[in-house]
């Protein structure tokens, strides 16, 4: 005979499970949200390299809908060259934990390069499987900024010539490759004579153009292999690679005469 208390307890037994299913709805609901609405790409791979999560600004920065990522890997969208570096990584990842890869992945438009950081984690559940877990960071902007402060950093800035200590750079890693194939290298050095009296005519606003102008009439001279510094003041180097002692002359007096 059925006890008496075993439909309420069935009552309440239902109520609760249905409640538990509505509080797991609500704090998956919470999750994806708070996923979606983070600001850098977030994605979760199976152990084969299958992306089962991505959130929304993952699916932006690939320029992909969610059920065209969804069950599959990401070396699919990838140039055949890179996929086994992005399985590789993936691999090394679940087997050791933790890995940080800097990587260059291509834009939406799938011209233009972006330089992305990427924190791989390895996630197991309770019953052991493994799990990846990818945060992206995208430095695209800073290493831009680098490049650009570099490049300053490199260029005089009146006349967009190298500056003395990069061309003394140059020069070496110039000097070694001849030291490997020999081949003839020569330098030259230049200044404008009677530069101080322009400044002290006509000022040194009218100086920095005679200098600006000076450099540009040698640039449209000399070659693109050829490498122009500004050591100081009105002083200049060129650097005159598979040039030997006759061919130097010649330019050198190109130079001189325009």
């Amino acid at each position: 005979m059925r006890h008496p208390l075993h439909p309420s307890l069935n009552s309440v037994t239902k109520e609760a499970i249905v409640e538990n299913i509505k509080i797991l709805q609500g704090k998956l609901h919470f999750m994806n949200a708070v996923i979606n609405h983070a600001g850098e790409p977030i994605f979760v791979k199976d152990a084969h390299s299958r992306i089962i999560l991505a959130n929304d600004s993952f699916c932006k920065m690939f320029g992909l809908e969610r059920h065209d990522i969804l069950g599959k890997t990401l070396a699919e969208n990838v140039p055949k060259n890179e996929r086994e570096i992005f399985l590789k990584v993936d691999k090394q990842v679940l087997a050791d934990g933790i890995k940080n890869v800097t990587e260059e992945t291509l834009t939406t438009n799938g011209v233009a390069t972006r330089t992305i950081v990427t924190t791989k984690t390895r996630y197991t559940d309770a019953e052991g499987t493994h799990f990846l877990i990818g945060v992206i960071n995208d430095i695209s902007e800073r290493k831009l900024l680098e490049q650009q402060l570099r490049a300053k950093a490199n260029t005089d800035y009146l006349t967009n010539l190298n500056t003395r200590r990069h061309f003394m750079d140059l020069a070496k890693q110039e000097l070694n490759r001849l030291a490997r194939y020999d081949s003839p290298l020569s330098f030259m050095v230049l200044d404008i004579d009677f530069f101080k009296r322009i400044n002290d005519q006509y000022g040194h606003h009218s100086g920095d153009k005679v200098i600006m102008k000076f450099a540009e009439v040698c640039q449209s001279i000399l070659r693109n292999v050829d490498i122009m510094g500004r050591l100081g003041g009105e002083e200049f180097a060129v650097m005159l690679p598979e040039t030997n002692k006759e061919q130097a002359m010649e330019v050198a007096e190109r130079l001189r005469e325009t």
